[in-house]
């Protein structure tokens, strides 16, 4: 908990209660425990059975010369990000059209290989899997 001394906040790590709990007093020596940095956690984490799907829903908005896109997961976790225009509508209908008239391939899957650290990361450690695109439309850019 959080308490002040001398002037400053300082914080005091002990366990609440005091009392061991009930359950862990059927604890026995060489009793397997979890713990973040356990050598048998990680290998279970690398098991496809560990894998989670959330499932993310997206809104796009344009708002006068503002591109918003917001994305909110099941549990109702939300990130946003705007992008500053100017945005014109587009130019040549028929390429619009083609667009959105395509059907969205299945979404890839994101693999993430597990480090101790946040800082221990680095893009190799990302993997896309299962990507697909359409080919390009060639369409000129007004600049």
């Amino acid at each position: 908990g959080e308490f002040e001394e001398d002037g400053e906040k300082r914080y005091r790590y002990r366990v609440e209660p005091n009392e061991m709990p009930e359950a862990m007093h059927r604890a026995r020596p060489q009793h397997p425990l979890n713990r973040n940095l356990d050598h048998n956690w990680q290998q279970a984490l690398l098991k496809t059975s560990s894998e989670r799907r959330i499932a993310v829903s997206w809104q796009l908005a344009v708002q006068g010369d503002q591109l918003n896109v917001s994305a909110t997961s099941e549990e109702g976790i939300s990130a946003c990000v705007s992008l500053n225009g100017p945005f014109a509508a587009a130019k040549d209908a028929e390429q619009a059209r083609e667009q959105l008239g395509r059907t969205p391939y299945d979404l890839p899957t994101i693999r993430i290989t597990p480090r101790d650290s946040i800082d221990a990361y680095d893009l190799a450690d990302i993997e896309l899997a299962g990507y697909e695109a359409h080919p390009s439309i060639k369409a000129p850019i007004a600049v």
